[in-house]
């Protein structure tokens, strides 16, 4: 019985040997099916094609692009409150996928960036703002509402994370802006500026 196992196995191992060898090479395998394009295709799909911005965000650029002058009065913390000038640049980034605004405080250190985009599944705008006090916002709107923008979100800073509700609204040819944060279960008013082209 070993010998019959023995030629058996044997016999298996020739018939193999003699099977010619699947030709592989080294930038990949060779397709038994098609060529190497089709098996390529098979084993790795396509990306969908990227998403094109929403035309709400070009539409939103091409209206407020440009230097913005602002002027009004920013809260201190402590009940007071001090006077705020400053410069805005408006302007599309990105390919048109985002609004980028940038200020600069005349005569003093704040500054901050900002970069607004609109998701048209979820009809919501989305707003990210970084300052050089190395604090950031993060809020959201349902865009124009009755002439006035309300944005809710979180500031964060290196005192910590506050609620936040930013206004805009058309004020004549410019636009009036004021925010408030949430301090001691309170809505107080963090600053108010009028901005002019």
């Amino acid at each position: 019985m070993l010998r019959t196992l023995t030629v058996i196995a044997l016999s298996t191992a020739t018939a193999v040997a003699d099977q010619p060898a699947p030709q592989r090479r080294v930038d990949g395998l060779k397709d038994p099916f098609g060529d190497e394009a089709s098996l390529m295709a098979r084993r790795v799909p396509l990306p969908p094609p990227a998403p094109k911005p929403a035309p709400e965000i070009a539409k939103l650029g091409k209206q407020s692009a440009g230097t913005w002058t602002c002027k009004g009065n920013m809260a201190r913390g402590n009940g007071s409150s001090a006077p705020l000038a400053a410069t805005i640049a408006v302007k599309l980034d990105l390919d048109n996928a985002w609004v980028a605004t940038t200020l600069v405080e005349k005569g003093g250190p704040l500054k901050w960036t900002e970069y607004r985009t609109f998701d048209p599944v979820a009809k919501q705008w989305t707003k990210l703002q970084m300052a050089n006090t190395s604090g950031y916002a993060v809020s959201t709107s349902l865009g124009e509402q009755a002439g006035t923008w309300t944005w809710t979100g979180t500031a964060t800073s290196p005192n910590g994370t506050l609620q936040l509700r930013d206004h805009e609204q058309a004020e004549g040819k410019g636009i009036k802006r004021w925010g408030e944060a949430q301090l001691g279960g309170f809505w107080q008013k963090t600053y108010e500026v009028s901005c002019k082209r």
